[in-house]
């Protein structure tokens, strides 16, 4: 079983990933915006369970959005990373799974790298923030400002 955490150069910064299996095929998932609560550093083990059945076909990367996120970064500018994330590992191709925020991020990286994803799944997504999803990102800011994690999952 191959399981391991490591970090890739992505501009001025750097991102983290988590990593199971050893297969020739690639999946990269990108969760949504519960990832700058807890973000994947350290979890590769705790992550890896649910990949399991895939570990001999496939090698599955789960990453973090980049460190110290600047003032005004869209999610376009989260894609660009992305694709600098996979092919600073090497990446050529990809089925991308992206869920929540991370939905809006995989959208954008198949749509601006179309020859770096094989397959697309967006998972509890949009294709933009609308103005219902809009007024929920404040709440959550707002709980999470406060620390009151119950209501913000």
């Amino acid at each position: 079983m191959v399981i391991r955490g490591g970090s890739v150069p992505v501009g001025d910064s750097r991102m983290e990933y988590a990593a199971f299996g050893h297969g020739s095929r690639v999946c990269a998932v990108l969760p949504g915006l519960s990832d700058g609560l807890a973000t994947v550093r350290g979890k590769a083990l705790l992550l890896a369970g649910p990949y399991r059945p895939y570990f001999g076909g496939w090698t599955v990367y789960m990453f973090s959005r980049r460190e110290d996120l600047p003032e005004g970064y869209r999610i376009r500018d989260m894609a660009s990373d992305q694709a600098e994330a996979l092919q600073a590992l090497g990446v050529e191709k990809a089925c991308v799974l992206g869920v929540s925020q991370g939905g809006m991020i995989a959208q954008t990286l198949a749509a601006d790298w179309p020859d770096l994803v094989e397959k697309l799944v967006v998972a509890v997504s949009a294709p933009f923030a609308n103005e219902t999803v809009q007024a929920r990102l404040a709440d959550w800011i707002r709980f999470a400002e406060a620390g009151d994690h119950y209501h913000l999952m």
